[in-house]
């Protein structure tokens, strides 16, 4: 890939966001077949200090967002469940949750992947306890048998 433009502060955002897209698919990449991937950046320094404050500003807001998602499909799927009246509505309800938490889910690895600190990282590791504690709740109501989202992102 390959970015050109004579405005730094343009690229800087565009950068940071093409080069964490890319450490997450070369991440993708590794775990399935073991090999790993590098990237090179030329750009001067001032730069790459910019994309490091950047990404952090920006990395809470992001799990916010996935956070927000995930409560919003949490109530949805309460809606259905509350309305009860057919299994089937439920069981549909179930899947579509189960569906938004898996995207969610790869959603907050990637933002792991990216994560350049200890407390990026426990942020992004919160996130992931706030998932697994909605789908859990969701297998709990409909009786069926909890997995985790890593399981079921596995078998997608």
């Amino acid at each position: 890939m390959e970015i050109i433009s004579k405005s730094y502060l343009s690229l800087s955002k565009i950068g940071s966001t093409a080069l964490g897209a890319l450490h997450g698919l070369w991440a993708d990449q590794k775990r399935k077949d073991g090999r790993k991937s590098f990237g090179i950046v030329m750009c001067p320094s001032h730069v790459t200090q910019k994309w490091v404050r950047e990404i952090g500003e920006t990395l809470p807001d992001k799990v916010n967002n996935i956070r927000g998602m995930a409560l919003e499909s949490q109530e949805e799927f309460d809606a259905a469940l509350g309305d009860g009246s057919k299994a089937d509505t439920v069981r549909k309800a179930f899947i579509k949750l189960r569906g938004e938490l898996t995207h969610l889910y790869q959603m907050q690895c990637s933002l792991r992947t990216a994560a350049q600190s200890d407390s990026e990282t426990a942020l992004v590791d919160d996130l992931l306890a706030d998932l697994e504690k909605i789908s859990r709740k969701a297998h709990e109501q409909t009786h069926f048998t909890y997995t985790t989202l890593e399981e079921i992102a596995a078998l997608n």
